[in-house]
């Protein structure tokens, strides 16, 4: 997200900065993550951010990149999405429009951002037709009971 769009993004009040500060158990954890000190891999500003807040503040860790967060999160009980799942969802729930999620995932790409899928199309078709699945899994064990 690009700068300016974050900051409107906070001035709607749906979001807020939040700050890391020096000295604190946060910023020691903090510390820790992007210095590779745990699991010795290096862990990105960002996501290190997000992981050390869900973990002492509570929330849940957006990722695109799973596989470097997994370890953490698991060890702390913390709760993964990922940009695809959300725009799945919102697409779903009739909060985005299939049009605007495409463009926002074009937009995205364009950005050099690494996306699982070459499109929302691919996305939508893989990840909400799973979840529909999944849902006539629970509905049809739900009938036998």
């Amino acid at each position: 997200m690009a700068q300016t769009n974050l900051k409107q993004f906070i001035s709607t009040g749906k979001a807020e900065k939040v700050f890391i500060f020096p000295g604190s158990k946060q910023h020691d954890e903090f510390n820790r993550l992007v210095s590779g000190e745990f699991g010795g891999k290096i862990l990105g500003r960002g996501e290190s951010a997000a992981m050390v807040h869900a973990r002492f503040e509570g929330g849940i860790v957006a990722s695109n990149n799973l596989s470097d967060v997994k370890p953490y999160c698991e060890l702390h009980r913390l709760p993964t999405t990922t940009a695809t799942q959300i725009m799945v969802d919102a697409v779903s729930l009739d909060r985005l429009t299939f049009e605007k999620a495409d463009q926002i995932w074009r937009q995205m790409i364009e950005e050099d951002r690494w996306m699982p899928y070459p499109d929302f199309q691919s996305a939508w078709d893989d990840e909400f037709l799973a979840k529909q699945e999944i849902a006539s899994t629970f509905d049809s064990t739900e009938a036998d009971d």
